[in-house]
């Protein structure tokens, strides 16, 4: 009788050690996430909260995000006794969200590797990594999107290695399902889960097919019907097809190139990996795109030989057939990172973003590889991995702030203190980085108050002319109005810095994930000029005005 006791103990020892470790990492991550939290700053994240604060908020429904704007609608209501300009609830969301994607992540790499170690330093690492730390703040749908990836990969373990079967392969669906409303791209682990079903297993070939595909199905019969509601319920006149890839079509049109793909993504995984926001800054200023190319053409390069050498120093080839045969979590982690990268590096691959979810597939593989090979090279990972994750956490603190300090909120607070309702600023264009200013938001917050006090050259005047110079006569009366009103000018010093005229679409730009079609053809030296034209009449005279850490002149007549 006395035996019962200690083997119940020595149960709920084995349970508490199964889970605790990575419980008190998540909890650790969550609290240096608070202590450390930047305001949100991100476009995109600014723009879904204001959106979903607007009357229109049902319009607005992202095609790639489909669910991500009824659950903001959700986080409005709760935030709104709070306050309109309140942004904590969102944050503490995302934050809340990462740290149980860590933990449920900790627990499957226990399950794969059975070694603590490995588990603990490969999620402090997924944690500290900057696009996993940077979306979590920035009231982003990615969290969502790793947390149903994981639980994904989770369905898929088994103690057989066989493939889910029964409500493991149900709840593996409705996990991939819930991932792609999240991100319409997670439509690509369908047939990566499909081919695994397919081919691995112990059944005849013609019950594996129908077992794929009707899982393939039961997601379709998910998904379909939601994108065919939203799509009736928006009154597009688009059919239902261009309606769901429209932001593709738009935003991340497919483009293959072999050299630049390669040296692209060899861009987006680094930066994935490693802080690189400030390298990337130096490089673009001191260097030129095709010296910029060729760095990271070679770092790739070396990159991939010294995985291919170490692979063979490890004859691992053998090692990695017999996983591929014998385990169904490996192969569809294969084959899921395989979709994933084909997509990211057709579409936007020098985004670092995009790459952050290859981490969760990558570090299950890398997990049986080290139990098959009974840890050999564990404690160089671990060993790396800290160091890298160390590196990570201090660069991330100082870059994130750094870029945080002229958050929208304050950008508007900025122009409200600073000009009357008469008066008008003008800057070039009101999207993306302009100056040392982000004017994306503040200009997404002026149009959503109906403020027209902020005007945009090329988006208000330039662009509507199409091609006619008549936009110089309608910036030139509305100078002259306001002027005349009482009202004072104010024009940002960007707007007469060649630098800013040099580049208008990005293409000469190594790091721009795409160009801005809407600015190719525009003559930037000779729109310059124009520019100058219309302001000839006025002088500009030094003002106290400032948008951020950008500087205005204030146009007096002469």
């Amino acid at each position: 009788m006395s035996a019962m006791p200690s083997a119940t103990q020595s149960s709920k020892a084995a349970n508490l050690q199964n889970w605790a470790p990575g419980a008190l990492i998540a909890a650790a991550m969550g609290l240096l996430y608070l202590a450390v939290r930047p305001p949100l700053f991100d476009s995109d994240g600014y723009v879904y909260r204001l959106v979903m604060l607007g009357p229109d908020r049902l319009q607005y429904l992202d095609h790639a995000h489909l669910l991500w704007e009824p659950l903001e609608i959700l986080m409005v209501a709760i935030a709104r006794p709070f306050g309109n300009s309140i942004i904590f609830p969102f944050q503490i969301f995302g934050i809340l969200v990462n740290c149980a994607t860590l933990f449920l992540f900790w627990i499957l790499l226990r399950k794969v590797s059975c070694s603590s170690l490995f588990a603990s330093t490969a999620v402090i690492t997924v944690a500290c990594s900057p696009r996993f730390w940077y979306l979590g703040f920035q009231n982003e749908p990615y969290p969502l999107l790793f947390l149903f990836v994981v639980l994904y990969l989770t369905s898929w373990q088994t103690a057989d290695g066989n493939p889910p079967s029964g409500l493991r392969l149900i709840a593996a669906g409705l996990c991939l399902a819930a991932a792609i409303f999240f991100h319409q791209a997670a439509v690509v682990l369908v047939p990566a889960g499909c081919l695994a079903l397919m081919f691995f297993g112990i059944e005849t070939p013609r019950r594996r097919l129908v077992r794929a595909i009707l899982w393939g199905a039961g997601i379709a019969a998910i998904v379909v019907p939601v994108y065919l509601y939203v799509w009736s319920a928006s009154g597009s006149d688009s059919a239902l097809l261009p309606w769901t890839l429209g932001e593709y079509e738009e935003q991340h049109f497919l483009e293959l190139s072999l050299p630049a793909t390669f040296i692209k993504s060899t861009m987006g995984v680094s930066g994935a990996v490693l802080q690189s926001d400030n390298i990337q800054s130096f490089l673009g200023q001191n260097l030129s795109a095709t010296q910029v190319f060729a760095l990271y053409a070679a770092l790739g390069i070396a990159i991939c030989a010294a995985f291919a050498a170490l692979a063979w120093r490890a004859r691992s080839n053998r090692l990695l057939v017999q996983l591929t045969k014998t385990n169904a979590l490996f192969i569809v982690s294969l084959l899921s990172i395989f979709f994933w990268s084909a997509v990211v590096s057709a579409s936007e691959p020098v985004t670092a973003n995009y790459w952050v979810l290859d981490f969760f597939p990558a570090l299950v593989c890398l997990g049986f590889v080290l139990r098959a090979r009974a840890w050999r090279g564990l404690t160089a990972f671990a060993v790396i991995a800290l160091v890298l994750s160390g590196v990570n956490g201090y660069l991330n603190h100082a870059e994130f702030y750094e870029q945080s300090r002229n958050p929208p909120d304050r950008l508007i607070a900025s122009v409200n203190q600073q000009l009357g309702t008469g008066d008008i600023f003008i800057v070039l264009v009101n999207k993306d980085w302009y100056g040392a200013t982000d004017y994306e938001s503040l200009f997404r917050i002026l149009k959503q108050n109906a403020d027209a006090r902020g005007q945009a050259i090329l988006n208000d005047y330039v662009l509507p002319a199409e091609g006619s110079n008549s936009w110089r006569d309608q910036l030139g009366d509305k100078i002259k109005s306001t002027i005349d009103s009482g009202g004072k000018v104010y024009v940002g010093a960007h707007v007469l810095d060649p630098d800013s005229y040099s580049d208008l679409a990005g293409a000469k730009d190594p790091f721009s994930p795409n160009l801005n079609l809407e600015y190719v053809g525009l003559n930037g030296p000779a729109l310059l000029q124009q520019v100058k034209q219309v302001l000839a009449p006025y002088n500009l005279a030094d003002s106290d005005f400032t948008i951020g850490d950008d500087e205005y002149f204030e146009l007096r007549r002469k």
